[in-house]
């Protein structure tokens, strides 16, 4: 049996409810006047995750008669700046921020509060105090729960022995988290004997990733199992592997899609468990 278990909620709708703070108080409402202006800035709006939560955005926006941009940054610092400075010189009345880097990122926030623009940041922190709300959910849970799983799916196969490799990225606050709940909760499976870890390699991007798992498999051909940490590392290791013809090796992850969810209906996949939000 395939589990795709989820957990606290779905990005666009945690999204939609930052907005609507935002929207509820009388500053945001329009009274037949010109709409104002909500916007994002987000450093990818290409992956199915985030495009869900820019949908839960705009939902949101329709409802309170509001109007929303979202800017791409490009995992770049200076466009995500430059992004900040743009929307405040267009009079936006509030920023939803999703931020590349815990430091680096805070400058854009800090700029548009020194301005009267209100920042609600999602996802990832920054290391600011001029941030209005955040919204985030248990990362560490999100990692420790796909591990919890497997501790029982290993007991009900009876397998031992199994060696692993980690998909991992310690770049952002969520990361980190989820890659360290993940080993923890692995931990009754390593001191068990039942896995073995043999290997835990950097990605974040589609490209990397497919590299890094070939890379991997050159030198670990006896791998068993991989877990990878968000949508994009699942998404391009799955595709790795079936290009590879290694339907041998389980797969799990954090962050469902609906290609994901197609291929665990298939009873041969080799995907057994997403956790998702």
């Amino acid at each position: 049996m395939k589990f795709s278990l989820k957990s606290i909620t779905t990005a666009g709708k945690v999204l939609a409810l930052s907005l609507c703070s935002l929207c509820s108080s009388a500053f945001f409402l329009s009274c037949g006047e010109e709409k104002v202006t909500v916007a994002s800035i987000i450093f990818n709006d290409e992956g199915e995750w985030f495009r869900e939560a820019i949908k839960g955005m705009q939902d949101a926006a329709r409802k309170y008669n509001i109007k929303f941009e979202n800017v791409n940054s490009y995992y770049d610092i200076d466009s995500e700046f430059n992004a900040a400075k743009n929307l405040a010189e267009k009079g936006v009345k509030a920023v939803v921020y999703c931020p590349i880097d815990f430091e680096k990122s805070a400058a854009a926030a800090d700029y548009l509060s020194a301005r009267g623009i209100p920042v609600v940041t999602w996802n990832t922190l920054i290391n600011t105090g001029n941030v209005k709300s955040k919204v985030l959910i248990d990362s560490s849970a999100l990692g420790s729960q796909t591990g919890d799983y497997l501790v029982g799916y290993f007991e009900r196969k009876n397998l031992s022995g199994v060696k692993a490799a980690i998909i991992s990225n310690y770049s952002y606050t969520i990361s980190a988290d989820r890659c360290n709940g993940f080993k923890n909760s692995i931990k009754p499976l390593l001191d068990s004997g039942r896995m073995e870890l043999v290997a835990e390699i950097p990605a974040e991007l589609t490209e990397e990733t497919n590299r890094n798992v070939r890379q991997l498999l050159e030198k670990h051909g006896d791998v068993g199992l991989i877990w990878c940490w968000n949508q994009t590392t699942l998404l391009s290791c799955m595709k790795t592997l079936k290009d590879l013809g290694r339907t041998d090796i389980l797969l799990c992850g954090a962050d469902l899609s609906s290609d994901m969810a197609r291929e665990m209906l298939d009873p041969a996949s080799n995907l057994i468990v997403v956790t998702t939000q």
